[in-house]
């Protein structure tokens, strides 16, 4: 039987009516009018709901498409999950934006609502459209844009608590809101922070088992409202995570797993549960506007923003030696039966039903193993055997990635009698730095940093080598190998539109 998803309990503690409230801004005679009203913005809001534990992973937030409409809840909630898109469009084609802020990756097109998991608080309320539709903000694209507005002047005074248990991605989740609202002073604060925890390191006890989810979200606003037409508006905000990966698998993995959730990156070690695929991220983001309003049916909106940190994922790798991952193709039956391997099919049968040698999961000591037991051989002395350094065979490395994103965002909206014009401009200073580090040796004294791929192809050995200045350099922990380069990307835009 199919699990499904279960909320054992969920406790929300509000104290004077913490919400948020229309923006508002001012003529040059001093009276209050909505901004959504003066410049005749459009706005569909949705205050979604708090089972916001799958999308950590996705591109488009699902809980953003909330509405009474069948299709478009099935489509976002249901067939989401298995990346069913609407009307075809990949989530590149829909713009997400922060205070006016394009927040999509520059190399892929992608939003990463990770970035900002747990804050659900301070990102419930935002404005969507759909469709290749005018945007006063940013230039959209033909799914639609979808605008976070998470400035402190946006919400009124109050506090938040709430608590919920799940048995999905994480089990507990604790998160606190709180704020003053646009006091008299001009002042505006918001601060919010949430903890997330899912762990299931000592035991597979998971939705899916081997894996966990432990994070924590920060998030502090404060805007100071200058005068009747300048504000300032600073948002800062980050969300650490730390996940134990699932795997995708096959239907015959399934089958002879005897489960619909099998999950073949993890395994046991000293008798405590160890996933292969951990995940890190934490890439802050900080923002500073200013908002000019010098009359009625004119607004100018600038900001600058830094977005930094890193993004890492583990995962094996091995040289000489058997694939150690336990869905490998050549261990299935069906290999076997598809080879005329009868014998051998039904033997991979009986080890994968009833999980032989741990035939479903990694054994992880198994390869601790193999590796203490692999004594090194200096080819320069030859015949010197060492009984002392050991050559690891398998290995768990870790791809980092280091983001520095400058960027800058300017709109100007005027309203002309009839007709609206918008005006922009932005740009970006990109670096990402991607390389990989010598996670864990796995028992043995050092790696050889050679590619083993193109050992196997019988081509000259410089080709394998991945430091060619360095010859079978020895890699130990902590060490950078294999690859190390420098995404840059630099990138200005300027757009306009009249409606």
């Amino acid at each position: 039987m199919i699990k499904r998803f279960l909320i054992f309990s969920a406790v929300i503690l509000s104290i004077k009516g913490y919400s948020q409230t229309d923006s508002t801004i001012t003529d040059i005679a001093g009276d209050s009018i909505n901004s959504s009203a003066a410049l005749n913005i459009p706005i569909f809001s949705t205050s979604g709901g708090d089972l916001e534990g799958d999308l950590e992973q996705q591109d488009v937030s699902s809980l953003l498409m909330s509405s009474r409409d069948v299709f478009t809840q099935f489509a976002s909630f249901q067939f989401g999950a298995a990346r069913y898109r609407m009307r075809g469009y990949m989530a590149e084609n829909q713009l997400v934006m922060i205070n006016g802020v394009n927040v999509s990756n520059l190399e892929t097109g992608f939003s990463s609502w990770s970035n900002w998991g747990g804050l659900n608080d301070v990102t419930r309320f935002v404005e969507n459209r759909f469709g290749n539709v005018a945007n006063r903000m940013n230039f959209g694209g033909p799914g639609g844009y979808t605008n976070i507005d998470s400035k402190a002047s946006s919400f009124k005074k109050g506090t938040r608590v709430s608590y919920m248990s799940a048995n999905r991605i994480f089990q507990h989740r604790g998160m606190i809101t709180h704020s003053t609202g646009l006091m008299q002073n001009g002042w505006a604060i918001t601060v919010s922070a949430s903890i997330r925890q899912g762990d299931a390191k000592n035991m597979p006890k998971m939705y899916s088992p081997g894996t966990y989810f432990n994070s924590s979200a920060f998030y502090v606003a404060i805007d100071k409202r200058i005068n009747d037409k300048h504000l300032f508006s600073f948002t800062g905000f980050g969300a650490p995570i730390e996940q134990g990966r699932s795997s995708a698998e096959t239907q015959e993995a399934f089958q002879i797993a005897g489960s619909n959730y099998y999950n073949s990156l993890w395994g046991y070690q000293d008798g405590k549960v160890r996933n292969a695929n951990v995940s890190k991220t934490n890439r802050p983001m900080l923002m500073l506007s200013h908002i000019f309003i010098p009359t009625n049916d004119t607004k100018l909106t600038t900001t600058v923003y830094f977005n930094f940190g890193k993004s890492s994922l583990t995962g094996l790798n091995w040289n000489n030696a058997p694939n150690p991952r336990p869905d490998y193709y050549k261990y299935f039956p069906s290999y076997s039966y598809m080879s005329g391997d009868t014998v051998g099919g039904d033997l991979a049968t009986s080890n994968w039903t009833n999980n032989i040698n741990s035939t479903q999961q990694i054994n992880w000591d198994k390869l601790i193993g193999m590796n203490q037991a692999n004594l090194w051989t200096d080819p320069a002395q030859a015949g010197n055997i060492n009984t002392t350094d050991t050559r690891a065979r398998y290995i768990v490395e870790n791809k980092i990635e280091d983001l520095k994103n400058y960027g800058f965002n300017t709109v100007f909206n005027k309203r002309i009698n009839k007709m609206f014009l918008s005006v922009g401009a932005n740009g970006n200073i990109y670096r990402n730095r991607k390389y990989k580090v010598m996670e864990d040796l796995l028992g043995a004294t050092f790696w050889i940093n050679v590619d083993q791929f193109a050992e196997n192809l019988g081509v000259d050995p410089a080709f394998a080598q991945n430091n060619i200045d360095k010859p079978n350099q020895k890699i130990y922990k902590g060490d950078k190998f294999g690859y190390d380069y420098s995404l840059n990307i630099n990138r200005g835009e300027v757009w306009g539109q009249m409606e």
